[in-house]
């Protein structure tokens, strides 16, 4: 079975809660077919004690192009809102392309 990605704010508070120490990691979330411009605004305010962003950027995977995909996105089309939310408030797009 695939695990669920983190792939809102509350998936990546909930990951950041089992942590103990004072290390803040730089996290991206996982698009999906679900990913919402709300979703990427509620993450783009998330902040670091330091104040720095918690969310740095969205991981796009094509579905079912790679290890772990299955939860990609089946159609880039529908990321257009997205796409311009993450433009607007500045968040970083990491693509993984491959060959099928």
């Amino acid at each position: 079975l695939a695990s669920m990605p983190t792939a809102t704010d509350a998936d990546g508070d909930a990951d950041a809660d089992t942590t103990t120490s004072n290390f803040q990691p730089l996290m991206t979330l996982y698009l999906t077919d679900k990913t919402s411009p709300e979703d990427i605004k509620t993450a783009s305010e998330l902040k670091n004690d330091d104040g720095t962003p918690t969310i740095i950027g969205c991981k796009y995977y094509p579905a079912g192009a790679t290890t772990n995909s299955d939860f990609g996105v089946t159609d880039v089309n529908n990321l257009y809102p997205v796409l311009a939310e993450m433009q607007k408030v500045g968040m970083m797009l990491c693509i993984h392309s491959e060959v099928t």
